[in-house]
């Protein structure tokens, strides 16, 4: 009796763990504010590279913090990839992609986070920090909008 109480115990414990929030990263930034306008919320959109050490750094340190999942169901998450430099592409894909991460993104500082309102206007500052008191405060401000 007692180690199926054990096992019971495991099993629960083990579900708990599996049950991390998944974020619902959008990767297409029309179907983002589609959705940002259906649901009248702000996207956050978060610049990353698939090359870039940084930016998995950025992601467990921002993303996966219990204060950021808190607020993130204010939002529609849109990923923006700018790892193709391609120039000479003709894939529409592409092309949409780089042009909407060299609009947002001038500087093309990866890993950022922005966050756009209805009419596609950043509102407050470009962020990119990954120091544990930057990303408490830009969390904060994150909680302050709408």
């Amino acid at each position: 009796m007692r180690n199926y109480i054990l096992l019971a115990a495991l099993c629960f414990s083990l579900s708990t763990v599996g049950q991390e929030l998944q974020l619902a990263w959008k990767k297409d930034f029309n179907v983002a504010n589609e959705l940002a306008k259906s649901q009248n919320k702000q996207i956050l959109v978060y610049f990353t590279k698939s090359d870039c050490s940084d930016c998995v750094e950025f992601y467990t340190n921002f993303f996966k913090k219990d204060d950021f999942k808190n607020v993130s169901n204010k939002f529609v998450l849109l990923m923006l990839d700018g790892s193709n430099n391609d120039i000479n592409s003709t894939d529409l894909t592409v092309i949409k992609l780089r042009r909407m991460v060299m609009h947002y993104n001038k500087a093309l500082i990866f890993p950022a986070v922005l966050v756009l309102d209805s009419d596609k206007k950043p509102l407050g500052e470009f962020f990119s920090s990954t120091d544990e008191n930057s990303i408490a405060e830009y969390i904060n401000f994150l909680e302050t909008l709408k």
